[in-house]
This record gives structure tokens, C-alpha cells and sequence, in this order.
């Protein structure tokens, strides 16, 4: 088996299908929604998937991929994605070394 996390996350470890979220360089960026309710925003590459953010609530992940990549662009929006950044400042420190920690484990950080 790969050490690649992402090919490990099977679709019974999901809650629905992957949604595109996007795009980040002009590539799809993904959602993903684990049963245990982290979501996971991912892209391809050429190994298979690149993590690109993990955190409890889809605004902390779109959070995350903002502040870390360029040429971003969201367009599945909904109100319910949106959450003040005041709401969830405390934790995003967190998430982001999380997201590090997990995009290490994927071997996205190579």
C-alpha cells in the first residue's frame, strides 16, 4: 500500500463524493469530507492527490488554502461555508500545522 494518505482515504471513510470547490492555478481543487468531520481541500498532481488543507469546518480549510497558495479562486460558495475569521482565529494555528503535519505524512512537502 502507498504511503500516500490520500490514496488510504477510501470512499467509505467519506461523507458523499468529492466536491469541486474551484481552482487553484487553473487546476480543480477538491473537497473532501471525512465521516469523522474533517474536510480536506485537495488538488492532483503528478503522484495523485496534494493536500492542500485540513480543518474541522470547510471556512478553515478555504482559510488556509488562501493564506498559503496564489492564484485562488472559490466559485462553490454557499452562506453556510461562510464563517467570520474572528470566529475561528484561536484555531486556525492549529489547523495549519495540522495540515503541514498531514501534507508531510502525504509527501507533499518533499
Amino acid at each position: 500500500m502507498s504511503d500516500d494518505i490520500l490514496t488510504q482515504i477510501q470512499p467509505k471513510h467519506l461523507e458523499g463524493k468529492p466536491k469541486n470547490i474551484g481552482k487553484i492555478d487553473g487546476q480543480p481543487m477538491f473537497q473532501l469530507k471525512t465521516k469523522g468531520g474533517l474536510y480536506i481541500i485537495t488538488k492532483s498532481n503528478a503522484k495523485g492527490f496534494e493536500m492542500l488543507a485540513v480543518a474541522p469546518h470547510p471556512a478553515v480549510a478555504r482559510a488556509i488554502v488562501n493564506k498559503k497558495y496564489d492564484n485562488v479562486e472559490f466559485t462553490a460558495l454557499s452562506k453556510a461555508d461562510h464563517v467570520d475569521e474572528a470566529h475561528y482565529a484561536l484555531i486556525l494555528p492549529e489547523y495549519e500545522a495540522l495540515t503541514e503535519k498531514m501534507r508531510d505524512m502525504n509527501g507533499d512537502n518533499e
